[in-house]
């Protein structure tokens, strides 16, 4: 049996040639799901990353074609699938847009997972091999099955700038409207058993990682016992985290020990109103102190801000690069506010057309597809590439990491972002 998994691109994130590498996480998807194929079937499994790699398919032979996608990535999904049908593959639709969307997905593959795909991947390849597969299978998001080691074997020759991926928990206790993770899975929060993830570091001797948990410190008293158990291994790591932990002292002491270097927090906006039309319990007068807790445990932050909230002004866009200084945060990642499908915000902006397109290729957080309350859709998509421009000016860069501990490190992610800027679309074409 030959198994092929792809990790689908879409309009930004895509090889074109050696300077266009999105050089970022290498996900678990592809990795866990190739690692649940049962070893009776002897699989010869290969797995391509679109966003890496180039690669001529028409030179490669498959039974079976697995393609992970987002909303942006759907179309080359199905482009996919409809190619590998034609040459005589068994076509499998799985990730995030399959789970949120299963109908629309399944008119265009043999068989769509939703959830977890390596809790159900087994399952299909048993019907697969007596002829007996379904259209859609529902893999359990509410709890986690037994752990699987990721075959990263698999992708030892894709240039991911970060390699040592993992995950201790998955899902979020949150629930932002805009957010695609909790529908995903349901609202559940899954934990990993701590001493599996000590020994996973341990087997793959791992000294530095990065977490891909949406949300490492949801479970405070979990995060606390992890991280202790994490101290003697002496590694550093990334994680993602919400900004109220800065207060919880004993947390941030446990995350300075157990060597976190960096995180990343969805500060969102610097409004708060639009922080509660979206269901977000954040308080934009405590950001600077929160930057600051994190600094004196030296902590660096990547810090996530979204235009095109409905209480977004122009003016107040063109402040975000001044505020993001002010705060003194060391990495910014800008975003446009997508409505992205299968989530309530999606819903509500249809029903009130408020959406510019249903062409889901745009949907990739770079694009403005929606109708702002108070900004012509063209007039954001140029202030989203103007203030992204300014952020990572020379001036705004040094400013924002003079003096830091970790200055060379993040004078390279600063620069991954600035070279990013090449990508960011000036005009609306819809």
């Amino acid at each position: 049996m030959k198994i092929l998994l792809i990790l689908a691109s879409d309009l930004i994130y895509k090889y074109t040639n050696i300077l266009s590498l999105n050089s970022g996480f290498a996900p678990l998807s592809l990795t866990t799901l190739a690692a649940s194929v049962p070893e009776k079937y002897h699989a010869d499994i290969r797995i391509i990353d679109e966003g890496m790699q180039k690669v001529n398919y028409d030179k490669l032979n498959y039974d079976i074609v697995g393609i992970s996608c987002c909303a942006s990535s759907s179309n080359r999904a199905y482009e996919l699938a409809q190619y590998w049908r034609k040459r005589g593959a068994y076509t499998i639709i799985g990730g995030y847009h399959a789970t949120l969307c299963p109908d629309e997905v399944s008119k265009h593959c043999d068989s769509v997972i939703c959830g977890f795909g390596e809790n159900i991947f087994p399952e299909l390849l048993e019907d697969y091999c007596s002829a007996k597969t379904k259209k859609i299978y529902y893999a359990d998001c509410k709890q986690q099955t037994k752990y699987i080691l990721p075959r990263r074997d698999l992708i030892k020759n894709i240039p991911y700038g970060a390699k040592n991926t993992i995950y201790a928990t998955r899902g979020c206790v949150n629930k932002c409207k805009y957010c695609s993770v909790n529908r995903f899975t349901n609202s559940s929060y899954i934990k990993r058993p701590i001493g599996e993830i000590v020994d996973e570091i341990k087997t793959c001797k791992f000294k530095k990682l990065f977490f891909l948990d949406s949300n490492f410190t949801a479970d405070k008293e979990y995060t606390k016992e992890l991280m202790t158990a994490l101290i003697p291994l002496k590694i550093k790591y990334y994680a993602d985290v919400t900004y109220d932990i800065y207060n919880d002292d004993e947390l941030m002491n446990l995350l300075n020990k157990s060597g976190c270097f960096e995180v990343f927090i969805g500060f969102e906006t610097s409004q708060n109103n639009n922080l509660k039309l979206n269901y977000k319990n954040y308080n934009t007068e405590k950001y600077k102190n929160c930057v600051e807790v994190f600094h004196d445990k030296n902590i660096a932050i990547t810090g996530g801000f979204m235009v095109g909230m409905d209480n977004d002004t122009e003016c107040i866009i063109l402040s975000l690069p001044d505020y993001v200084n002010q705060l003194k945060i060391d990495v910014v990642r800008y975003t446009i506010f997508t409505p992205i499908p299968g989530t309530i915000l999606f819903e509500e902006y249809k029903n009130n057309n408020r959406l510019l397109t249903l062409n889901y290729d745009y949907y990739d957080y770079m694009h403005v597809v929606h109708k702002p309350a108070n900004i012509e859709p063209q007039r954001l998509q140029e202030l989203f590439a103007k203030i992204w421009k300014e952020s990572y000016s020379n001036k705004n860069i040094l400013y924002r990491l003079y003096g830091k501990k970790d200055f060379c490190y993040l004078l390279a992610v600063n620069m991954y972002f600035k070279l990013l800027q090449r990508n960011i679309p000036q005009k609306i074409f819809y």
